[in-house]
């Protein structure tokens, strides 16, 4: 469907396989209308005429992807211009089986053999047990198009509004050689300011009402939070109910223990074994409590199908594979891109690194030496009738420095980390997050470890 420009101005089961048909696995009350809008982006304000172009340019790619698109201009902004998207059934399906997608297949009758003996056994089983033949669920498989009877729901994958959005993100973001839009290269030239996946009013409504503002407000709908949100979200908030749980026991015998020590002397507190003891019962049931956080992450994994994910993850839309290969596997000619090319990045970006963090520290180091010698001098020693606010000076001055080199620490990362080419999505969010987190740790923790030395060589 062409995109709508109105701006004024300017969609065979094999013999071997039974599918369980007993239950009802349409659903077909939770299949998405397709009416509303399912992703935004929105432009820059008040583009000029070569901009303008490129936002032609932008919408004429979205065109060739299939997606259904219509541009409109924002009611809180008369110079923003919003593109709105959706996609058809045929769409999701087309595109989740190019992605091989897994999904979850039907439930699978076992079959009963078709010798006598055993089936007559099986039969006596199930009769003593009052069961039916057992099912084999939690199965996934790539998406396939031309056999969506076999999948749950028909194959209504979509049905999940963490998948939509993943999909149509997905397409934004590839290469236009791809079938892309190449959503990055539009960022980086300013032409596209942001961009989203649209809620669901009815799904928020519901999330208030059963999650926000319901008890008990340890239980979490991680199944829901999954379908709407994604896997990532869904683990972090089943850890965070999880911990939760397991710190209840723990809170209340320690709050058992320091009443238990209000009561008594000093003397006794010191000479008491039972701070020793519940250090060592916390460090026995932490441990206890990570081998039980391993099994619940491992079950949601399985009942969402995403173990090994990382082995089977498509590439980043923004990966770029420069050497061919060959697969002797799969019989197919693939492209990679050379580790060693990548470690020359980072042996180059090291420097820029040290340089950073050289002078993150040495502006540190300068701000706490006017801080001490402003502590030294102190204010009742300063003829100036604003030395009593002039001492905070420096804390301000640290603050503030803290926070310009934590925008400019976090814009090296994501800028090496692009430049570093990773493969895929998971590879990517590791590494920045390990960039990251050095850059953060060594901007907030350095006055810290300078005032530390400072104590040791005054001390000492």
């Amino acid at each position: 469907m062409s995109i709508d420009v109105a701006m004024k101005d300017l969609e065979t089961t094999g013999n071997a396989i039974i599918v369980d048909t007993t239950q009802d696995y349409e659903q077909r009350d939770q299949w998405p209308s397709f009416d509303n809008w399912e992703y935004t982006v929105i432009f820059k304000d008040a583009l000029s005429g070569n901009e303008l172009k490129r936002c032609k340019d932008f919408l004429s790619l979205v065109e060739k992807t299939g997606l259904i698109a219509q541009v409109f201009k924002s009611p809180a902004n008369d110079q923003r211009i919003l593109l709105k998207l959706k996609a058809s059934q045929a769409w999701y399906d087309e595109k989740a089986t190019k992605l091989n997608y897994l999904y979850e297949l039907k439930p699978i009758v076992c079959e009963i053999p078709d010798d006598e003996d055993i089936a007559e056994i099986v039969r006596q089983k199930l009769a003593r047990e009052k069961k039916q033949a057992p099912l084999v669920t939690r199965m996934f498989e790539p998406f396939d198009a031309d056999e969506k009877e076999l999948y749950m729901f028909n194959g209504y994958h979509n049905m999940y509004t963490s998948f939509r959005a993943a999909m149509i993100e997905y397409f934004l973001r590839e290469r236009t050689n791809e079938g892309g839009c190449a959503l990055s290269e539009f960022m980086k030239d300013g032409i596209i300011a942001n961009h989203f996946p649209n809620h669901e009013p009815d799904r928020v409504t519901w999330f208030q009402s059963n999650w926000v503002l319901s008890m008990p407000w340890n239980k979490a709908p991680i199944d829901e939070i999954r379908n709407y949100f994604g896997e990532k979200i869904a683990f972090y908030f089943a850890w965070l109910t999880h911990f939760t749980n397991w710190l209840i026991f723990p809170g209340l015998i320690g709050a058992c223990l320091a009443l238990f020590l209000v009561t008594r002397k000093v003397e006794e507190v010191n000479r008491s074994i039972v701070g020793p003891i519940f250090g060592i019962f916390l460090m026995i049931y932490m441990t206890i409590y990570l081998e039980f956080w391993k099994r619940r992450s491992a079950t949601l994994a399985f009942r969402w199908g995403v173990i090994d994910y990382d082995k089977r993850e498509p590439d980043r839309p923004e990966y770029i594979a420069m050497v061919p290969d060959f697969n002797f596997f799969t019989q197919e000619k693939t492209m990679y891109y050379p580790k060693n090319e990548r470690l020359k990045k980072q042996i180059i970006g090291f420097p820029l690194v040290l340089l950073m963090i050289a002078g993150a520290c040495t502006i540190m180091v300068l701000i706490l030496m006017w801080k001490y010698v402003q502590f030294w001098l102190g204010p009742g020693q300063q003829a100036d009738p604003y030395a009593d606010w002039k001492i905070f000076v420096p804390s301000l001055c640290n603050t503030i420095a803290i926070m310009i080199f934590s925008h400019t620490h976090r814009a090296l990362a994501v800028f090496l980390n692009n430049w570093e080419n990773y493969q895929t999505q998971s590879e990517y969010e590791s590494e920045l997050i390990k960039k990251v987190f050095f850059f953060e740790f060594v901007n907030n923790f350095t006055g810290t470890c300078c005032t530390f030395f400072s104590v040791c060589l005054f001390l000492f």
